[in-house]
């Protein structure tokens, strides 16, 4: 199962500058979770997305513990082609 690096989001951080540090805004959910606001790196997930696409679970760390999901939904920038949230 492919691995992914995520950390708990700052909400007092604007999300352009985020993107601007090369991190991506997420949200982990699902049945008996809470909702957990992440950044994750953006090259890190560009390549494992290339691999895993929406089909595979994938292992998220976040503080040291490892969350399966399965990437849900995301969006691009139309014109330059970056992701701008999973």
């Amino acid at each position: 199962m492919p691995n992914l690096n995520g950390e708990k989001r700052d909400m007092s951080v604007k999300l352009e500058d985020l993107r601007a540090k090369g991190f991506i805004p997420a949200e982990l959910y699902g049945k008996g979770v809470s909702n957990i606001h992440l950044a994750i790196s953006a090259k890190e997930f560009s390549k494992l997305f290339d691999e895993a696409g929406e089909n595979t679970i994938v292992t998220v760390e976040i503080e040291g513990k490892g969350h399966p999901v399965l990437i849900h939904g995301y969006q691009i920038d139309p014109i330059c082609q970056k992701y701008l949230s999973v």
